[in-house]
């Protein structure tokens, strides 16, 4: 019996999993973002300058990929390769490691394990744009990471200690690759990384050990670094420019992030669990039948709340995600993080007073480690961003499902009867998934006015977009655009283009560089004229009189602005024209095209 649901749930797994890649591909040349996917591809763009110089990923990223020709297409699927592949080295670390430390768990095998990893990770997909950007670059290389370090943590004691000391450097390569897309998230990876070493670190000969682990780490660190050469930068100047940047980035400032994750946890985790308050007696009356009841009343009671699970899902409206359910898709999984840490609690307090022993217990002791490791890469990943945590870690809440899965597979390993839970539990969080996902993806994409299934008109415009697809409205939008410059005789590619401010879109859609950067801040950001200042004093581009200006008529450029567009050469706006306007795709205003006389 057992058996047949097994093979029946890996037949619907692999057929889910199929079908969501046919999706991913179908939606690959449909719809674009003209803010942060326009900010995005146009860093990765050959010739962009990186005012800010916090991230450079993106011209490492110009210099490999620039022999391509890239376009917008090329980035998407370049990110789904890059997902199927460091989800592949995370499983693979992550599963060696459990059967390291849990050789009597039977752990499934990699076949199974991979589709639904991969379908875990669509989380990654559902709230944002499709194009490979910092923030799935985080992901990504998390994943490599984790599964490196997951992998050399777990070596078995006959394994040559030659072999062992392979895998700290290349821990150490990714977690500074990780450091070159997200600093602050390569650095906290890198001290998590380093503080399980040093406690799996033998008793024995400890501080040679130490000295060893560390060594072989930061060489790999140090070779991550190299790459800041191939950058046109070096590790000190990219140290200078961080600090310097920081200190003017809108909304960044150390003490203005920790009030903004501390509203944040306040509002969208702890409020949230108040308000679900009784959804809290699930985890304790589950344990209680557990421990102390008939095994057939533990897995009726489990398939009963999962079935309460599911039925809060879809009358809360947690299947939406995208721009409709930003701030909700990920309340069903936290949650189930608050399940899952009371109802370990709980099994861990009962082992420590000795209740009625059970070899799960002992079982989920030795996973601890492995469970917080996995608890804390969202917030890891998520460091640094002055969006609300709960909006943000979505995108990195993979790993607590993955959590949820090994618990799961523990807990089911009880007996056979208590087998069912474990494909019945993987079902109902891919279900939850792949809805979030569809939903997201296509339904209600990231800054689209509509779903991708209305993404059908093509557009005139150049190399980079040579096959994309755009709503009605956003083509009408981009087509008049392209229409005047080209009356204008801004179509050539002999000019340089500046949007003020939220439609970076426009320069990468007409072929122009942004000089400075690829994103100026606007009015809604404190600070935003020294930060808009010090870009523009970072370009190196000798001559930018034929600098086009894309300004949202609800906006307006302040003086200390202009004074240093002026010190760079553009005399905005007294030595430009408005050529025309350009009613946005979303009706809420009018893009005005500024043109030098």
């Amino acid at each position: 019996m057992q058996q047949a649901i097994n093979r029946v749930s890996a037949v619907i797994i692999w057929v889910l999993f199929i079908s969501m890649m046919v999706i991913l591909l179908w939606g690959m040349n449909k719809g674009f973002d003209l803010s942060d996917e326009g900010f995005s591809l146009l860093s990765l763009t050959e010739g962009q300058e990186q005012g800010m110089e916090i991230m450079p990923v993106y011209i490492i990223l110009q210099k490999f990929f620039s022999v391509f020709n890239p376009g917008v297409v090329f980035y998407r699927l370049l990110r789904l390769v890059l997902l199927l592949a460091g989800t592949a080295v995370f499983v693979t670390g992550l599963i060696s490691c459990l059967r390291k430390i849990l050789p009597e768990v039977e752990w499934p095998v990699f076949g199974i394990t991979y589709p639904v990893a991969i379908l875990c990770g669509l989380i990654n997909y559902s709230r944002f744009y499709q194009t490979l950007s910092y923030n799935s670059l985080t992901f990504i290389m998390i994943l490599i990471a984790a599964g490196i370090f997951l992998k050399g943590l777990c070596l078995s004691e006959s394994d040559s200690q030659k072999r062992k000391n392979l895998f700290l450097p290349a821990t150490g390569l990714s977690c500074g690759i990780l450091f070159l897309i997200k600093l602050s998230s390569g650095i906290l990876f890198s001290a998590v990384s380093l503080l399980l070493l040093f406690t799996n670190i033998p008793k024995k000969e400890k501080m040679k050990s130490l000295a060893i682990t560390v060594i072989l780490f930061f060489s790999g660190f140090s070779v991550a670094l190299l790459l800041l050469y191939v950058a046109g930068s070096s590790p000190v100047a990219f140290a200078a420019n961080f600090i310097k940047a920081s200190s003017l980035l809108p909304g960044h400032q150390f003490s203005v992030l920790l009030e903004v994750y501390r509203e944040d946890l306040q509002k969208n985790f702890f409020e949230v669990i108040l308000y679900h308050k009784l959804f809290l007696l699930i985890p304790v009356i589950l344990w209680l039948l557990y421990r102390f009841a008939y095994t057939r009343m533990f897995v009726s009671a489990f398939i009963f709340s999962c079935l309460l699970l599911m039925q809060k899902f879809v009358n809360e409206g947690w299947y939406k995600s995208g721009m409709e359910g930003l701030y909700s898709a990920s309340l069903v999984y936290i949650l189930l993080m608050w399940f899952f840490f009371v109802f370990l609690l709980m099994e861990s307090l009962a082992f420590l007073l000795k209740l009625k022993y059970r070899p799960t217990s002992l079982y989920l002791q030795r996973l601890w480690p492995v469970y917080l490791f996995l608890t804390f890469i969202p917030f890891v990943a998520s460091a640094g961003t002055n969006n609300p945590l709960s909006v943000h870690v979505t995108q990195f809440l993979f790993f607590w499902m993955i959590n949820f899965l090994i618990f799961i597979q523990v807990i089911s390993n009880l007996n056979k009867l208590t087998g069912i839970i474990r494909p019945m539990f993987a079902l109902i969080l891919l279900f939850m998934v792949s809805s979030q996902f569809l939903y997201g993806y296509i339904q209600s994409p990231y800054r689209l006015n509509d779903g991708l299934i209305h993404q059908t008109f093509k557009f005139s415009a150049g190399k980079r977009v040579a096959s994309l697809f755009l709503d009605q409205s956003a083509c009408n939008f981009v087509n008049a655009i392209m229409s005047i410059l080209k009356e204008h005789g801004y179509d050539k590619g002999d000019y340089h283009a500046i949007s003020l401010y939220s439609y970076p879109g426009l320069v990468y859609l007409s072929g122009a560089t942004s000089p400075g950067a690829a994103w100026y801040f606007g009015d809604g950001y404190d600070g935003n004229d020294k930060a808009n200042c010090f870009m523009i004093s970072k370009t190196k581009i000798p001559d930018l009189k034929r600098t086009v200006i894309f300004l949202d008529g609800n906006s307006r450029i302040s003086t200390e602005f202009s004074a240093c567009l002026k010190t760079k050469g553009i005399l905005f706006p007294e030595n430009y024209f408005c050529a025309d306007s350009v009613m946005l795709p979303d009706s809420s205003g009018y893009m005005k095209i500024y043109l030098p006389n």
